[in-house]
């Protein structure tokens, strides 16, 4: 097993995600999308939330290890993860 973290890059080759997510009548957006719709849509999007639940966004091929890497980093960080859902159902137009 390796022994170092390695972070895999979005659609867009960014390897971190800004904490945004934008709710509109007919979408949700997140991250980079999110944050950039922040001047046009300022009172739905949420960001820098301190949030004790959350619900976990994974990419859909994340193995069972994986998935079980994230819950055991969710219990670290003190959250309540109500929800883990598959990047396909979560990101609209990724």
């Amino acid at each position: 097993m390796p022994s170092y973290v390695d972070f895999i890059a979005n659609d867009q080759g960014n390897r971190t995600m800004p904490s945004y997510v934008d709710f509109t009548n007919t979408e949700r957006l997140i991250g980079d999308a999110a944050k950039n719709q922040v001047a046009m849509n300022p009172v739905n999007i949420v960001f820098d939330a301190k949030l004790d639940k959350a619900v976990v966004i994974v990419p859909a091929y994340f193995s069972d290890s994986q998935r079980q890497a994230t819950k055991d980093a969710r219990a670290i960080a003190g959250l309540d993860v109500v929800r883990i859902i598959n990047e396909p159902i979560a990101a609209p137009g990724g």
